[in-house]
């Protein structure tokens, strides 16, 4: 029996190494302006890194970062504000792309409680003051459930009600199991890619190089944020390795 388990395992790292998940449709993404909106310093690249680094190829693309807090919550706000631009350049994000809040009605934290309305007006100043018409965040259930991460999907959608040409795309979250075994889900993948010709969502995947990049994001740029269960998710989490995106129809 255990042969037919590693041999099982074989085939599908196989699978996964030769195929290409990503979809046609993530050409959408590629206008001259994107915005990322994120809750925390570290969000951009533990969960945002396959398309941050499918964007950053693409010299005609400028991509900027909007952070909504600095992530003040255990006292280390001012280093990890350093440590997001760090990171962002192994993106190719200059500083000047880069916006990080302090705004004291959006305080880190598992229990504060964000104003969308606060956030809408944040992103639309941003989003006007730069031109930018399209902007990727969270959705509504922000991944791992964080309430600063569901804030972000709510300002966002409040700041497309004010911006007419608006184009806002939410990164999909998955439950426990496609979170973390994202190699046994790439079954369900071919077999989806191979049935269906369009695809409801826009898919990236990161390639090895892409990947690279997307670690070193983590581990060089947000040391602060590099405790032991840290190095689980990026070489686990589905996050690091493919993004899920839907365009949200106001």
């Amino acid at each position: 029996m255990i042969w037919f388990w590693l041999t099982l395992a074989v085939i599908i790292v196989g699978i996964a190494t030769v195929v290409d998940f990503s979809t046609e449709s993530k050409s959408e993404l590629l206008k001259e302006r994107v915005l990322f909106i994120f809750a925390h310093p570290d969000d951009e690249s533990m969960f945002f890194g396959p398309t941050l680094e499918y964007l950053s190829k693409h010299r005609n693309v400028q991509v900027h970062l909007l952070c909504l807090s600095n992530g003040n919550a255990d006292g280390l706000g001012n280093l990890r504000q350093t440590e997001l631009v760090n990171a962002a350049s192994q993106f190719q994000i200059p500083k000047s792309n880069i916006k990080i809040l302090s705004d004291k009605r959006l305080r880190d934290g598992m229990y504060e409680r964000w104003d969308p309305i606060v956030i809408g007006k944040h992103v639309y100043d941003y989003m006007i003051d730069k031109n930018i018409r399209l902007a990727i965040t969270f959705d509504k259930d922000g991944i791992s459930g964080h309430p600063n991460h569901k804030a972000c999907f709510y300002g966002a959608l409040n700041a497309s009600k004010m911006i007419v040409d608006m184009q806002l795309f939410t990164l999909k979250s998955v439950g426990f199991l496609k979170k973390y075994l994202y190699w046994l889900d790439c079954c369900r993948m071919v077999i989806a890619k191979l049935l269906f010709s369009k695809q409801k969502y826009i898919t990236i995947e990161a390639q090895r190089q892409s990947i690279r990049t997307i670690r070193n994001a983590m581990i060089e740029g947000h040391r602060s944020q590099m405790v032991w269960f840290r190095y689980g998710w990026i070489y686990l989490s589905r996050y690091m390795f493919l993004n899920t995106l839907e365009q949200v129809l106001s």
